[in-house]
């Protein structure tokens, strides 16, 4: 009995879901492939940009008028400005910092930078090139906040301590900034500022960080999110929005999906949020598996960024056991579909950066990568400067295009729990998670530039549902030969893998599988 399984773009990978009772399309393991246009595209490597920085804690991208594509580089005692050339330190006044992992955060306010790690005076960016930052403008003496954030012509500060004393649940706004300048002052006290503060007392947690979203700024608790919003009097009306909050900082992302959502991750979900409701992504899925996957004592090195090029959010995170970044979650919030990717670049950002005027690109011109070895869609320009680049920094200091080179990690795909066990009279495919199958072969649906790339096949069979995978004898597809793969296993549900073997780009469409009853 031939079956075919024609769409591998489906909801991606599936962990938390009885793998017996998926549907054929579903994937219980994905990793480092993406899907993308109906196939399972096998995903990039690192390219490296030409750049070195040892102990960057975190990348920010910056487009500052009429001047290059620009990166700060935040670290623990200082921050590094570049524009394609050799970092600066450009470390103001108030330096050396004292930042940690995932401490600082980035906002940007009349095209005004402004950094923040939490235990220093904010950080602002007020001349151009950047030669060193200088303290925020009217910052109240002894305060500090964990984030900064940018909202209309005010800024929010977050969980403030205010002379010592910590106050998690309290936030307070600027005065109203000029166009093309930063606030003159926090003053609360002052009748003619707008400045003013608040506390969300009324749900339990600390702040943990907050964003704009449309009309509205969000603030969210640990385990709750609020509304404001612009009244009267330049009043901010603050309203209990829902009860999901933040995991950690800069876990939250701005994203263009039905006129501007929140990607969130929270404590216990991940969600996509208008302001006014929310909406669980990972549910029935991967919500389980992933909150179980996390090391509980370094959540709050969890952040996320979003691919804007490609229409992804990446979480990055620590698994369980581990000491730092290691892991990484993707979602494509139009295809609403998740995956996996080993890291490359523990520390990383999504920023147009280094991508030169060229209009016209040729395969001549990509020195170094064979065009029949390289990553890259035909009709994609790599110098396209309307197009977002994820940067990255790898275990050697080096700054890299996370992707835009050859594949540098083993793709798998995966699927287990394989119950199909025939058709009806009607032509319909049926299902028996009792009888025992013989797979016999297997026939990839794999493109490849070069049309002649190589591929693992490795079979494999269950006893019961969600039981032990035991794997038969892998075998190597190669469509040169023949457009098949003759394999064998033996059981009641059957699975088969999907493995890369060189460096070379290639997509699945989907797989055929040829199987016989033999008994139950």
């Amino acid at each position: 009995m031939q079956i075919s399984i024609l769409s591998a773009n489906s909801m991606g990978m599936i962990q938390d879901s009885p793998n017996g009772i998926l549907p054929l399309e579903a994937w219980t393991t994905l990793r480092n492939v993406r899907v993308v246009d109906g196939k399972l595209e096998r995903m990039g490597g690192a390219e490296n940009i030409g750049l070195t920085s040892a102990d960057t804690l975190q990348i920010f991208g910056f487009q500052p008028y009429g001047r290059p594509q620009a990166l700060f580089l935040a670290k623990a005692l200082s921050v590094y400005y570049t524009e394609g050339d050799p970092a600066a330190n450009v470390t103001g006044a108030s330096g050396p910092y004292t930042a940690t992992a995932n401490g600082w955060t980035y906002t940007n306010l009349n095209s005004i930078p402004i950094l923040n790690n939490g235990t220093d005076v904010p950080q602002a960016a007020d001349a151009l090139p950047v030669v060193a930052l200088v303290d925020l403008p009217g910052w109240p003496a002894g305060w500090k906040a964990k984030s900064i954030r940018a909202y209309k012509n005010v800024l929010f500060a977050l969980n403030i301590t205010d002379g010592g004393t910590a106050q998690p649940y309290r936030f307070a706004n600027s005065n109203l900034a000029d166009p093309g300048t930063l606030p003159a002052d926090w003053d609360i006290a002052d009748p003619a500022s707008i400045a003013g503060d608040n506390s969300l007392a009324e749900t339990d947690g600390p702040i943990i960080d907050g964003e704009a979203l449309n009309s509205y700024f969000m603030i969210y608790k640990s385990h709750s999110a609020y509304r404001l919003s612009l009244g009267g009097n330049n009043i901010f009306n603050v309203q209990v929005a829902f009860p999901k909050g933040l995991l950690a900082l800069n876990c939250v992302a701005i994203i263009p999906l039905k006129g501007g959502r929140h990607f969130c991750v929270g404590r216990d979900s991940i969600y996509l949020t208008d302001g006014l409701n929310y909406e669980e992504v990972l549910d029935k899925r991967l919500r389980r598996w992933f909150y179980d996957q996390l090391e509980a004592s370094l959540t709050d090195l969890t952040y996320v960024v979003h691919n804007s090029e490609l229409r992804e959010v990446w979480v990055y995170y620590v698994a369980t056991g581990g000491t730092a970044i290691d892991s990484l979650l993707i979602y494509n919030y139009i295809d609403n579909s998740v995956w996996l990717r080993d890291v490359n670049a523990p520390v990383a950002t999504c920023a147009e950066f280094n991508i030169s005027d060229e209009t016209t690109f040729t395969w001549a011109d990509d020195v170094g990568v064979p065009w029949t070895f390289d990553h890259r869609r035909w009709v994609e320009l790599p110098n396209n400067m309307l197009q977002d680049r994820m940067i990255g920094i790898d275990a050697d200091d080096e700054l890299i295009f996370i992707e835009a080179g050859a594949p540098d990690a083993v793709a798998l795909i995966e699927r287990v729990g394989l119950s199909v066990s025939g058709k009806d009279y009607r032509g319909n495919l049926t299902y028996d998670a009792n009888a025992i199958k013989q797979l016999n072969v297997v026939w990839p649906k794999v493109s490849s530039p070069d049309g002649a790339t190589t591929v693992q096949v490795t079979p494999g069979s269950q006893s019961v549902i969600d039981g032990t995978v035991t794997w038969g004898t892998a075998k190597t597809y190669d469509p040169t030969v023949k457009p098949y793969t003759n394999v064998y296993s033996k059981g009641r549900l059957i699975a088969v893998k999907f493995e890369s073997l060189d460096d070379v780009q290639w997509a699945l469409d989907g797989y055929d599988i040829d199987f016989v009853k033999a008994g139950k």
